[in-house]
């Protein structure tokens, strides 16, 4: 099937960011997509599938894995570079690496009310 990052964004917005699923509207909500490719879908309707995405969390942010990933399709997946992060390989993924673009990039996301965070992965 290859990589389908819009397809990946569509299905959190339809079925993980709902009530049953356990999302709460007065929690700030961050959305980790992680990839290791561009994706096979048009650039369209990643981006409208990402555009669908950042209206309704907080924050999106993507981390691209290895030099197959497109730069400007992951900054598009995030909403702007601030929330893109990119890595040479899947070596440079330590535990601490996530935990550290996670506060990094929330530190630039609007500052919420509520000190409670749901958070969503994705993997494609």
């Amino acid at each position: 099937f290859g990589t389908a990052i819009g397809s990946a964004l569509n299905f959190v917005s339809d079925s993980l960011l709902t009530p049953v699923a356990g999302h709460r509207e007065n929690v700030q909500t961050v959305v980790f997509v992680m990839t290791d490719g561009k994706s096979q879908e048009t650039d369209e309707f990643v981006a409208d599938a990402a555009s669908r995405l950042i209206g309704n969390v907080d924050s999106v942010i993507a981390l691209g894995i290895t030099d197959s990933v497109d730069p400007a399709q992951l900054r598009t997946i995030a909403g702007g570079p601030e929330q893109a992060f990119l890595l040479n390989d899947f070596d440079e993924l330590g535990a601490g690496v996530i935990a550290d673009i996670g506060f990094s990039a929330l530190c630039n996301a609007q500052s919420s009310t509520t000190t409670s965070t749901t958070t969503t992965t994705t993997t494609t």
